[in-house]
């Protein structure tokens, strides 16, 4: 733009910094307003003096001041005159930054420029999946950068805000349980999970532009659901359980013929020591008569609950191929611990989908975080003034030969 290279030349003729940078201001209050009603998000559009001086803050009075010690992107460019990109503290808090090079007509390097955006925008913007939620902290230890502004709505950092380990909140969605990892003080890894009542979190690492850790993310899954469907599953089958033992007692209850009384008496002991929970005694049978039937019964009945423990066992171990037939269609307990570990593969099927959706939101977050400038154009009635370099490349020239030709 010809207002800022008018600026920078005057700055470098006259070094009177508070004159030249404003005519950037001036120029910059109409352009913000225009990127505010396309957007709806608050523009920070910063310009800078090698190697890394505030020359005009577009929305603050502020500047002069040296930022060399904590922007690192600046530097980058100052030193390599290439654009840089990413997640960076500064003054303004914890946003994402865009930063490339200015240069006169003549390809003299004059300094740089910075678009960047609060990071609470990613965080509102970002397309999380059914029952997740995301929260963003930064390093406390930034915390006197983050903060040393004269406005205090300068920055997105309250340094009142709840922490986790050693970072502060930034910004988090509505329903992300924040008073949860509150509890969880512990050292972490990238990608560390942890569960907290019927949540899972996932803890993703946020690095700045020289691959140094400012912040971390934290995804969090509601698992309410899989776990009141876990539930039921489980309620079902002890239901069967009793269904067939209160069946069994009521059977023996209508035998009263005194011979048999003390079969009976046997039996009821046996039934007793399966109410308890004792399944490995049986009753041996001399006879063929209706009571040793019934005792020969309830022996297969033994049998079978051992077998249906042997397989839960085997499904609590993991071993979800464990081998297990059923009689017939009729056998409720079996079929129904067969459907049980049905369930159980499809929700270790989801728990691996879950994770893969863990992969894609980082992946998300990642692609967000590298944002880039579109092409603009300025016009007055049709009549083109101005346009940037994104928008002299997409039709192949640069921006050089683009402004002799205006």
């Amino acid at each position: 733009m010809e207002i800022v290279q008018n600026a920078y030349e005057e700055y470098y003729t006259t070094h009177d910094l508070q004159k030249a940078s404003k005519k950037i201001e001036n120029i910059f209050i109409d352009i913000n307003k225009t990127i505010y009603q396309e957007t709806g998000y608050e523009p920070r559009i910063h310009f800078h003096l090698p190697p890394a001086i505030s020359f005009c803050r577009c929305w603050s009075k502020v500047r002069g001041d040296d930022i060399s010690d904590f922007r690192n992107s600046v530097l980058r460019v100052s030193e390599n005159k290439k654009a840089e990109k990413g997640i960076e503290k500064g003054r303004a808090g914890f946003v994402i930054r865009g930063v490339a090079p200015i240069f006169s007509n003549q390809g003299k390097y004059y300094g740089s420029i910075e678009a960047f955006f609060n990071i609470n925008h990613l965080v509102k913007e970002i397309n999380l999946f059914t029952k997740e939620e995301f929260a963003i902290f930064m390093n406390k230890d930034l915390l006197k950068i983050a903060t040393n502004f004269l406005e205090d709505s300068a920055t997105n950092i309250k340094i009142g805000e709840k922490t986790f380990n050693n970072y502060i909140l930034v910004e988090k969605n509505q329903k992300f349980k924040l008073e949860n990892i509150l509890l969880k003080e512990s050292k972490y890894n990238d990608l560390d999970i942890f569960n907290i009542e019927n949540f899972t979190y996932t803890i993703i690492s946020i690095k700045n532009i020289l691959g140094k850790q400012e912040g971390i993310g934290i995804l969090q899954i509601d698992l309410s659901e899989s776990k009141k469907k876990l539930k039921e599953i489980i309620y079902t089958e002890i239901f069967v359980f009793l269904i067939l033992i209160s069946a069994i007692v009521f059977l023996l209850s209508l035998l009263h013929n005194r011979l048999i009384i003390s079969k009976i008496e046997l039996t009821d002991l046996k039934l007793q020591k399966l109410a308890e929970g004792e399944i490995t005694y049986s009753i041996k049978t001399d006879s063929n008569d209706e009571i040793c039937n019934m005792q020969n019964s309830l022996n297969r009945l033994n049998n079978k609950l051992i077998k249906n423990i042997n397989f839960a066992v085997e499904i609590g171990n993991g071993n979800l191929e464990a081998k297990y037939e059923t009689p017939n269609k009729n056998d409720l307990l079996g079929n129904a611990l067969i459907e049980m570990r049905k369930k159980l593969i499809q929700y270790a099927d989801d728990y691996v989908k879950s994770i893969k959706n863990l992969e894609i939101s980082e992946e998300k977050f990642k692609k967000l975080s590298n944002l880039t400038f579109e092409g603009i154009l300025i016009h007055k009635k049709g009549i083109a003034i101005d346009f940037n370099q994104s928008l002299a490349k997409m039709f192949g020239y640069n921006l050089k030969n683009c402004l002799i030709k205006i």
